[in-house]
């Protein structure tokens, strides 16, 4: 009897020392916003004004979160000066004025260029897509690359760092460089 009272105190002794200190998988606490609050499929979201739809944006999923959203699969339509600009991703982040495009982005400007890039940041408050992955741009005359960016979508600039570029003089002919 003295051996079984023994071996169960010391099984005891060995999962109280076990809970203690090892702090098995599955014994922390999980945060309250881990899980999203609602999850979409075929996402849809619509800016009506007064002037009319001032963007939209479709995603092919949607998971809405306390201070966040998460989206896959995204295409955002803006209204620019000469028509609709798009920017798509395979993932976007939704915060307050700003909007985190992750995995590969392409910004399309009406009667423009296409800028293609990885995690691309846009504010919408300022209108600007700021980009610290290198980038490709092409246009009608060529196309240019680059290290970093940052494009004013209402004012139609775009400022770039360590840029090179092909331009298309003739459909025969084109000239490289390095600017």
């Amino acid at each position: 009897m003295e051996k079984v009272t023994l071996f169960l105190l010391m099984i005891l002794g060995g999962v109280t020392l076990g809970v203690v200190f090892v702090n098995p998988e599955g014994m922390k606490q999980k945060q309250a916003s881990a899980a999203p609050l609602f999850e979409f499929r075929s996402y849809a979201y619509f800016d009506i004004t007064a002037d009319g739809v001032g963007e939209y944006l479709l995603a092919d999923e949607g998971y809405h979160y306390d201070n966040r959203e998460l989206l896959t699969g995204v295409s955002y339509y803006f209204r620019g000066e000469n028509g609709v600009d798009t920017i798509r991703s395979h993932a976007a982040y939704i915060y307050n004025d700003h909007t985190d495009f992750n995995g590969s982005v392409s910004y399309d400007q009406t009667g423009g260029y296409k800028l293609e890039s990885r995690d691309v940041r846009y504010n919408k408050k300022t209108s600007t897509i700021v980009g610290k992955r290198p980038f490709t741009l092409s246009t009608k005359e060529g196309e240019f690359a680059g290290q970093s960016f940052w494009v004013d979508t209402k004012a139609k600039v775009l400022k770039a760092e360590r840029i090179k570029s092909w331009i298309v003089v003739d459909e025969n002919t084109s000239l490289k460089g390095k600017h």
